[in-house]
């Protein structure tokens, strides 16, 4: 009797035993999955940006190798200047590479473009916006040798003094 009773105790905690593993077992599984998703959805992410990075970064490249004649070299080293001036100032690459391909539509040379582009950005005091609406009233000035009075006031509107 004696005997029974001690493997009938056994088995109950056994039982709880095995009951508390499964239980142990299923709260990691849960844990693993959401840690999973806290590890993977960020990755996926960057990997995300950096795909859509490379591609923004190849068609600047040909739009810029288009603007340069075909030149290739130059246009790479071109962007690779508008990256480095994008890693100290205020502007995204993409604000940069924007304006001076809206200069060189309008004539300007790459290399005047670059000029400019500085003395625009320190006059738009890192505002984006304002410098892409300052590029085009430049350029057109600079493209008609003159400035109109619609130029001026379009300049004006972005708190400039003329």
């Amino acid at each position: 009797e004696l005997s029974s009773k001690l493997s009938k105790k056994t088995q109950e905690l056994s039982s709880k035993l095995s009951k508390k593993m499964q239980e142990l077992s299923s709260k990691f599984t849960q844990v693993g999955e959401k840690m999973t998703l806290g590890v993977t959805a960020p990755l996926t992410a960057l990997a995300t940006a950096g795909v859509k990075y490379n591609a923004s970064m190849e068609t600047y490249l040909a739009n810029l190798t288009t603007l340069l004649g075909g030149n290739q070299q130059e246009a790479q080293k071109l962007l690779n200047t508008l990256k480095e001036m994008a890693s100290t100032t205020p502007y995204e690459t993409t604000d940069l590479v924007k304006a001076t391909q809206k200069m060189m539509a309008f004539g300007i040379s790459a290399n005047d473009s670059l000029q400019y582009l500085r003395m625009i950005g320190d006059i738009a005091m890192g505002d984006a916006n304002k410098m892409d609406s300052l590029t085009l009233a430049f350029s057109q000035i600079s493209a008609s040798g003159r400035a109109s009075m619609e130029d001026i006031n379009q300049i004006n509107n972005y708190c400039l003094a003329v």
